[in-house]
């Protein structure tokens, strides 16, 4: 009986945590598109292919979504350095607990911060 009660004991402490866990998730889905068309060469790959299609002489030959998943494709092979930087950086370090939560989202801001650096004018 006892080993019943701390199951639901355990249960209960956690639950609080629940909504929030959805909220954060739901928060992310719901930026998710604007984070990776700010962040990443996304629309920059869309507007040559977009300028491409047009020197083509072809309006819908490629559809947009093929050409929509060629952009993401080459945005995740053109972000895939900085994001192996990022979990060198901050992501192993603070599942190791060297890190708080707080210093991880600092180190793990900077190769971002870097890479918009140096592509923007």
């Amino acid at each position: 009986m006892v080993a019943v009660w701390s199951v639901h004991a355990a249960a209960a402490a956690s639950a609080p945590l629940l909504p929030w866990t959805i909220l954060f998730v739901l928060t992310l889905v719901t930026l998710l598109p604007a984070i990776l068309m700010a962040m990443t060469p996304l629309v920059r790959l869309l507007v040559v292919f977009h300028f491409l299609r047009q020197a083509l002489g072809t309006q819908t030959a490629p559809s947009n979504p093929t050409l929509m998943g060629l952009a993401l494709m080459m945005t995740w092979f053109l972000m895939a350095p900085v994001l192996a930087q990022v979990d060198q950086q901050a992501v192993e370090p603070y599942r190791a607990g060297q890190l708080s939560g707080w210093e991880a989202i600092d180190l793990g801001s900077r190769p971002v911060k870097h890479f918009l650096l140096h592509y923007a004018r």
